[in-house]
């Protein structure tokens, strides 16, 4: 096996697109491919950049000997820290949403549902800043929960304010709930697409 077919291995088994790759080591897409069909090989700095962002040893992705990971640095490393940004942007915008379903039943007031929402801005924001710091990307599934937690009260809303001139947390009456649920499922359906092209 060379390192042609060990790049490939490593990037399959962490269920990486060759676009997340490139991104990682800061190289084109078709640098990746190449790499992967033995085309061309990395330069000693992007080997070096492979080998920590794998978790194994130069040896290893050179000469293919020992798979023994690379020593890791104490505390957390860049792509554990990565994943929990996911995490807590996913559980703010739940959180966010949760508030506006809560809130706006027992007080019915417009504050309510915006403050949620700005909790669910924070969720949006702590998304992209741990895609743009920590260079990371989110797993499939994260993407699609944040995207439906993040639609759901826009979708709502725009439900509200078309029937009833008055932005609301959730639809009420048969009308306005067909429309939402026929609104927020066309806009996750686009989302699904989408994310699953980009992948």
């Amino acid at each position: 096996m060379g390192l042609d077919e060990r790049l490939q291995e490593l990037r399959k088994s962490r269920g990486l697109s060759q676009e997340q790759l490139a991104e990682a080591a800061g190289v084109s897409r078709q640098a990746v491919s190449k790499w992967e069909l033995g085309e061309s090989a990395p330069e000693l700095e992007k080997v070096l950049a492979l080998s920590e962002f794998f978790g194994v040893t130069t040896d290893y992705l050179l000469k293919g000997s020992s798979p023994a990971p690379a020593p890791q640095k104490k505390g957390w490393n860049r792509e554990a820290i990565g994943q929990v940004q996911y995490v807590v942007s996913a559980g703010l915008m739940a959180v966010g949403l949760l508030t506006a379903f809560g809130r706006w039943y027992d007080l019915q007031t417009d504050s309510v549902l915006w403050s949620s929402m700005l909790i669910q801005v924070a969720g949006v924001v702590w998304y992209f800043a741990g895609k743009i710091v920590f260079r990371q990307e989110a797993p499939f599934p994260i993407k699609m929960i944040d995207w439906a937690l993040g639609l759901f009260l826009p979708c709502a809303m725009a439900v509200g304010f078309f029937f009833a001139r008055q932005f609301r947390a959730y639809p009420t009456g048969f009308i306005q709930v067909a429309a939402f649920a026929a609104l927020y499922g066309a806009a996750l359906l686009v989302v699904y697409l989408w994310l699953k092209k980009a992948k």
